[in-house]
């Protein structure tokens, strides 16, 4: 009786396990809501950021009509407000007529700079006060290209960054603006065809730019066109706007781009993007995402490289986890991986979070207290006129992050698709029922060996009762 007692103790205790493990590794990450931003071919949504009450504002682009004759949509620039569970709150339309979405960003006072092309000029940048109404706006000057970028740093001035023509060349250029609207110094940066992707402020007030840039390669160990490869280039900007660190990738196989960056609120710099190698005499290159982090100075530090894979967006939580959207593209869908990180780049756990084949995310957020996640991008439509969905997500994180590359490994799951958390659930179930299935049918073999055999080998055959030890045990071992 003993051994039973053991064997139907070891049975339960497996199917505990299995149920505790498909929970935990089930709950990592679910999508709370989606939400379609406008009803035209033609919507669009950029960068996001929170408001000092803690809702999502996002700028947006809706379109109104199609103009036939220069085959071009006709829309309207909106700044939005989203509440927890994705209603709008706040929208109104800008009094700049923006032909795209424009770049966004929000000050302490919730006063929001915007920057973009419009019909008058190819940048124009403006400040607006919490109700939508222009402060002050100023059209550039012809020979600067858009789309250009922008950046707050804690004393409210803000930072355009964008593309400058100079003959035949294109460079980096940034326009540091006090919160009066007054030009405090311009710099350009960059002496090939390069344009931005990205710019960020830190905490001590200096400005990082990031972009791309067409530098002359041999042809003998990259396929560039032209004799050019792309690089990774980055400029890091004092308060006074001097050039206090530079930087340029160094891949001699392929091309790198970047695609985003952020800060954490330790200053480090943040790269995301991906890399085309040439490993082969194929025609096709080999895709890797690229991670990149950068010290306090400007200096790089390491690199984390994901294959089939590329980076598109970035954040940082308070804690100074990394939250980073890929895109795996597959035979017939393009899935969006989202991948937490630790500082050092230590990957905590992957989940699949779209599967639809035309799903681009632009932008994520990240609110650390409340473990919600909000990812905007647009969807672009399989019917070869460039029709657009923007869309705007929330994921809600639980508080149990299990190291999934660690489970996978153990478990030998293939990483082709990350960690689907559904997936997974689905998995851990059928394991657990599994379990039940082998504990109900060991309950009924030892039960109807107990009223067959058990009083019968206790009194009068020693060797049977080991017998029938011997068999419930083989049993069990088996079924478990």
């Amino acid at each position: 009786k003993s051994v039973h007692i053991v064997m139907l103790t070891t049975t339960l205790f497996i199917a505990l396990i299995c149920t505790t493990t498909a929970i935990a590794v089930g709950g990592v990450v679910h999508l709370a809501w989606r939400q379609k931003i406008g009803s035209g071919q033609f919507d669009r949504i950029s960068g996001m950021c929170f408001d000092s009450s803690g809702l999502v504002t996002a700028a947006v682009w809706l379109q109104d009509t199609v103009d036939l004759s220069h085959d071009e949509a006709i829309g309207s620039a909106r700044v939005s407000k989203f509440d927890a569970n994705g209603h709008f709150l706040w929208n109104v339309s800008m009094e700049i007529p923006f032909k795209n979405v424009p770049a966004i960003a929000l000050d302490k006072s919730d006063s929001m700079y915007v920057s973009g092309p419009t019909y008058d000029s190819p940048w124009h940048t403006a400040k607006l006060d919490k109700s939508g109404s222009v402060e002050w706006d100023i059209m550039e000057d012809t020979d600067r290209a858009s789309p250009p970028l922008v950046a707050i740093d804690t004393s409210g001035n803000a930072y355009f960054t964008g593309m400058f023509h100079d003959n035949a060349s294109t460079t980096m250029g940034v326009v540091k603006y006090d919160a009066n609207g007054s030009s405090r110094w311009t710099q350009v940066f960059g002496d090939h065809e390069t344009s931005p992707v990205c710019s960020v402020a830190d905490s001590m007030g200096n400005l990082y730019v990031v972009g791309n840039a067409a530098i002359l390669s041999p042809t003998s160990t990259t396929k560039a066109i032209n004799n050019k490869r792309w690089v990774i280039v980055m400029a890091k900007f004092g308060p006074n706007g001097d050039l206090l660190a530079s930087y340029q990738s160094n891949s001699l196989i392929g091309d790198e781009y970047a695609h985003a960056c952020a800060v954490d609120n330790a200053d480090h710099l943040y790269i995301v993007g991906h890399s085309n190698t040439f490993l082969n005499s194929g025609p096709q290159p080999s895709v890797n995402a690229t991670l990149m982090r950068f010290d306090q100075t400007g200096a790089p530090q390491w690199t984390h490289h994901e294959a089939d894979l590329q980076f598109t967006a970035i954040t940082a939580d308070d804690q100074r986890n990394l939250y980073v959207v890929g895109e795996r593209v597959a035979a017939r869908s393009n899935r969006i991986v989202l991948t937490k990180f630790t500082s050092d780049g230590n990957p905590l756990w992957s989940h699949v979070v779209s599967s639809r084949m035309h799903d681009t995310v632009t932008s994520i957020l990240v609110d650390s207290a409340l473990r919600r996640i909000y990812m905007a991008g647009v969807a672009y439509a399989p019917d070869g006129y460039g029709h657009t969905e923007a869309f705007l997500v929330q994921l809600v994180e639980s508080a149990t992050e299990p190291d999934s590359r660690r489970l996978r490994r153990r478990l030998g799951w293939s990483s082709e698709e990350g960690i689907d958390g559904n997936a997974m659930v689905m998995e851990g179930l059928l394991v657990c029922g599994f379990a039940l299935v082998g504990w109900v049918v060991w309950a009924s073999l030892f039960t109807a060996n107990w009223l067959r055999h058990g009083n019968v080998c206790e009194t009068i055959d020693p060797v049977c009762e080991v017998a029938h030890e011997q068999t419930m045990f083989a049993a069990t071992l088996a079924i478990v």
